[in-house]
């Protein structure tokens, strides 16, 4: 027996019904709410071109019957939302009965189900059923939809660019993972893997595939509750934001919304703990009677009216602010264990072999790149780290016999005794390779032991790529006799000093990063990219700028001359190493000498 059916014309009215599909993330959001609805706990979603030429949902859901299948497609035909006391007791995503229809008149659509082991096959385009037989298919439903807007030429040409598609699919995917963690997502653009969830339940762990490890783990639990609702989920630390509120995610019963005032609310309630233009990043779930809920306001099912809206407010106020109290002005309190130093202790340290690994490196790694330039060999040459690794100068041999206070390593020879602290010998070291390394930018660097793994939202990278693409590489294709100079000013060392407050300097120099491999990448001949991060001695030389964030007339001259003569000039060959040594030398530089 059919469970679809189609509603009577009374409650079809008092449905606020609307254009539903609107752009490509419009059909993603209700095929993918219409798995959910069907009980699937694994989801895919694959994309050709962003969702502009195909978008496929798969589902492991309960599937449906021929007729089912059919009536599916039919305005205002759903098993969800069948007479007027229902409205008051919506427990499913969708309920309108318009998503299909909509979507079949805008484009091509191939259903296939399969319930109770019979398959069937839907093919409908521009509205008008095409094929409807029995076939082979998996258990649950596959859905494709392509040609999207082949018969609406106005919405077609109003569609952003592929990247802006993708970025809004990519956006909802998350939040809706982020609101079932218990479900598997996949999704797919072009064969590349956006986004694959395990379903396992674990929130945090989706929330680390979407925002990254570093986010996870500064993130609080939250859990509260009063007479009319339950709350739960993650908050960050005031120290992880974000500029825009996005990434503050309001779920009600499952369902994502975009509430303002509940975005205030949650805003206010970091009053004090972070700065005003700055926003945290919240995953916060709602659970509430269906009755004190109106999802029946707009179309698209985001808004949502609220009773007794101050007894929900008040309740995230207070559970917000009390669980930052908590974590930032009551430390943990742990009794450190009483260390007994020993008056003497005889360590084995192959002392010398390590001074010599040291210089046998440096001096490798010297010799390579003196070898090509024979200008830089013979002014390198009068360098007297360079003369004291030709003589093989090393420290008279030394005999390691203990370790003072866990810092000093005391030696002995036959000329006394000697104290060497192992921090400032190290830094004493680091300090000649880098002094060497910046004053040579061209110079093939080495990579990091460690490397600096940084994680966002895949979104952003989208829209970066968006705008490069857009904005500077189009540009230099419809241009090719005109030469492009593009480059990065040389921002003081200031300017770093209030992104490592803000804790985005490694943000900021990645986002260089990728933006400058995907100009070079264009492979076009008449650009030029230039970065002057790294020109040594002038951001650490406050003099050369008026404020933090502008630099005297005299640096753009400067810039001028170099661009000409094709120094600090980015290439698809060396932007990676140049960033690499841009990572370690603002890592390097003690940004707390500058409030001195």
């Amino acid at each position: 027996m059919s469970s679809i059916k189609v509603m009577n014309e009374i409650l079809a009215n008092k449905i606020n019904a609307g254009e539903v599909v609107e752009k490509c993330v419009s059909i993603v959001k209700e095929l993918v709410e219409n798995s959910i609805d069907a009980g699937s706990d694994d989801i895919k979603i694959y994309l050709k071109e962003s969702g502009l030429k195909e978008i496929k949902v798969i589902d492991n859901g309960i599937g449906m019957d021929k007729e089912d299948a059919i009536l599916a497609f039919q305005r205002h035909a759903t098993s969800k939302l069948l007479k007027e006391d229902d409205l008051f007791n919506i427990n499913t995503l969708g309920f309108r009965g318009e998503a299909l229809p909509s979507i079949a008149v805008i484009s091509e659509v191939v259903l296939k189900t399969t319930k109770d082991n019979v398959s069937t096959l839907i093919h409908i385009k521009g509205g008008k059923l095409l094929e409807n037989t029995s076939c082979e298919a998996r258990s649950g439903t596959t859905i494709t939809v392509s040609n999207i807007f082949y018969n609406t030429p106005a919405r077609l040409k109003y569609l952003k660019s592929p990247y802006s598609e993708l970025a809004n699919i990519v956006d909802y995917i998350n939040k809706i993972a982020l609101s079932y963690p218990n479900i598997k997502f996949k999704l797919v653009n072009d064969d590349k893997e956006l986004l694959n969830t395990d379903g396992s339940s674990n929130l945090l762990k989706v929330i680390k595939e979407i925002f990254g490890l570093d986010v996870a783990k500064r993130m609080i639990y939250i859990k509260e509750e009063n007479e009319d609702y339950e709350i739960d989920g993650y908050i960050s630390l005031p120290e992880v934001t974000r500029r825009t509120k996005n990434n503050m995610i309001t779920l009600v019963n499952g369902r994502v919304i975009k509430n303002y005032e509940l975005n205030n609310t949650i805003n206010d309630a970091y009053h004090t703990f972070k700065e005003d233009s700055r926003y945290p990043i919240v995953v916060l779930n709602i659970k509430a009677d269906p009755v004190l809920l109106d999802v029946n306001i707009h179309p698209t099912k985001l808004d949502v009216k609220f009773s007794n809206f101050e007894n929900l407010t008040e309740l995230i106020t207070q559970s917000i602010t009390s669980a930052l109290k908590t974590k930032l002005l009551i430390p943990k309190i742990e009794a450190k264990e009483k260390i007994s130093v020993p008056t003497y202790e005889e360590i084995k340290l192959d002392f010398n072999n390590t001074i010599e690994e040291e210089q046998q490196e440096y001096k490798k790694n010297l010799e390579n790149y003196i070898n090509g330039n024979d200008i830089l060999k013979k002014e390198i040459a009068e360098e007297t780290v360079v003369e004291q690794i030709k003589n093989n100068e090393k420290l008279e041999e030394l005999y390691p016999i203990g370790i003072a206070l866990g810092t000093y390593i005391i030696c002995e020879n036959d000329k006394g005794i000697y104290l060497i602290d192992q921090h400032a010998a190290k830094e004493r070291i680091n300090y000649e390779k880098y002094k060497y390394i910046l004053t040579h930018p061209k110079q093939d660097s080495i990579s990091l032991l460690i490397p600096i793994i940084l994680e966002y939202p895949l979104n952003e990278y989208i829209i970066i790529k968006e705008n490069i693409e857009e904005n500077v590489v189009s540009l230099c294709e419809k241009y090719p006799e005109t030469q492009f100079y593009f480059f990065y000013p040389p921002y003081s060392i200031v300017s770093w000093a209030e992104l490592g407050k803000k804790g985005q300097i490694y943000k900021q120099i990645d986002m260089q990063r990728y933006a400058s491999g995907l100009i070079l990448s264009a492979g076009y001949e008449n650009v030029h990219l230039f970065d002057f991060a790294l020109m040594p001695g002038l951001i650490t030389n406050l003099d050369n700028y008026k404020d933090a964030g502008h630099y005297g007339e005299h640096i753009n001259s400067l810039m001028l001359k170099l661009m000409h003569k094709g120094e600090y000039e980015l290439t698809i060959q060396n932007y990676e190493s140049y960033y690499e040594e841009l990572y370690r030398e603002i890592k390097s530089f003690e940004f707390e000498s500058l409030d001195e």
